[in-house]
């Protein structure tokens, strides 16, 4: 089984390229041809993504600040490698190309914004209503999360950043003696 190599560039304002690319698994062994259709299907014009969405790293030359200079990353190729599994984010848990083709599908619905989230319930973007009615969730283990009657404990600072739609948010929807038999914690 041939790992895949992901290649792709960053192109400044004044032409200046600096490549980058990153080494992910095949366990599902997805054929290199569908691959390449899906990345060309997630990125802007079949070819531009935000590296920061993807969690690649970015390929920025100098000090990025210009005005001129914009985010986006230009996809180069794809192919098969016998080159160890490495892309900078992942390196130690060596992320397979089925999560990084979720990611840059999910970087499609946020429409490469990095300011737009997906629900954490149905990977669905929000509308601009949405948005204004969304719920923030916590993790499970995050001492600020929900508790009977909703209501929180102290001003405990947590960096959870998980959003819901309204008709999603599981706190809201349970049932009502599902909620009720909540355990507060201390």
């Amino acid at each position: 089984m041939a790992n895949i190599l992901f290649e792709y560039l960053y192109r400044d304002a004044s032409n200046w390229k600096q490549h980058g690319q990153a080494v992910f698994t095949n366990t599902a062994e997805i054929p290199l041809s569908n691959i390449e259709a899906r990345i060309h299907a997630s990125l802007e014009d079949g070819e531009w993504s935000i590296a920061e969405m993807v969690d690649l790293e970015t390929c920025f030359i100098g000090d990025h600040n210009s005005e001129d200079d914009h985010s986006w990353h230009e996809f180069e190729m794809v192919s098969e490698s016998d080159l160890p599994p490495c892309d900078t984010a992942f390196c130690e848990s060596r992320r397979d190309i089925a999560q990084f083709l979720q990611a840059l599908e999910n970087g499609k619905l946020r429409m490469w914004n990095p300011d737009r989230q997906l629900c954490c319930i149905c990977a669905q973007p929000f509308t601009e209503d949405e948005w204004e009615n969304r719920h923030d969730l916590h993790e499970p283990d995050c001492p600020r999360a929900r508790t009977k009657g909703k209501q929180t404990f102290g001003e405990i600072h947590c960096d959870c950043n998980l959003v819901a739609h309204a008709r999603c948010c599981p706190e809201c929807n349970k049932p009502e003696s599902e909620a009720e038999a909540e355990i507060v914690p201390a």
